[in-house]
């Protein structure tokens, strides 16, 4: 999500993961495009869900980073259609003012806001709690996006537990992992 890359060696799969559909680890463990997924809340768009995830027998806790494919559904596209329509006539002349003014434009993305990313937070068995670690956000339900979020203080042992928390039937993911960070790369540009 920062833009960085990096060189990474070992990669942990996951040994379990939870939802609140239960058992979902099949889902996630292999880059094979069978997606877990769930339906909005029919009352509130905009509601949370949580899954749970165990990589077990993790040999370096040192420098890992959590490996994610993942896209949206098209939630963000039914509910840009659907503004357009409580817009009616008017949605000339709106979209007109989002072309000509940076301020109204800003005003408009309430939808990503409102959504909200998948926040990422790592089980601290010391001190017995969800310590928040970071997020990933993309726009758009069709390429699967393949990020890697950098973790840190990860506590102590083999055994790595991690929440993720996201907006109920926004997102769409395949697979996750661990990976050891061994250095940041500074890519090859190629025009």
């Amino acid at each position: 999500p920062s833009y960085d890359f990096y060189l990474c060696q070992n990669t942990y799969p996951v040994s379990s993961a939870t939802g609140t559909e239960g058992d979902i680890t099949a889902l996630l463990k292999n880059e094979d495009h069978q997606e877990r997924f769930s339906l909005s809340d029919k009352n509130n768009l905009s509601s949370k869900e949580a899954i749970y995830v165990n990589f077990n027998e993790v040999k370096d806790l040192n420098d890992l980073g959590l490996i994610i494919h993942f896209r949206q559904t098209l939630m963000t596209t039914y509910l840009f259609y659907a503004a357009m329509g409580y817009m009616g006539d008017n949605v000339g002349d709106v979209f007109s003012l989002l072309e000509t003014s940076d301020e109204n434009r800003m005003k408009f993305d309430g939808t990503a806001k409102e959504l909200g990313k998948i926040e990422v937070y790592s089980w601290n068995e010391k001190k017995h709690i969800w310590e928040h670690q970071d997020s990933f956000f993309e726009q758009g339900p069709i390429a699967i996006n393949k990020q890697m979020l950098k973790l840190n203080n990860i506590a102590s042992g083999s055994n790595v537990k991690l929440k993720l928390v996201m907006n109920k039937g926004l997102w769409r993911l395949d697979y996750l992992a661990l990976s050891n960070i061994k250095e940041k790369v500074k890519p090859l540009e190629i025009s």
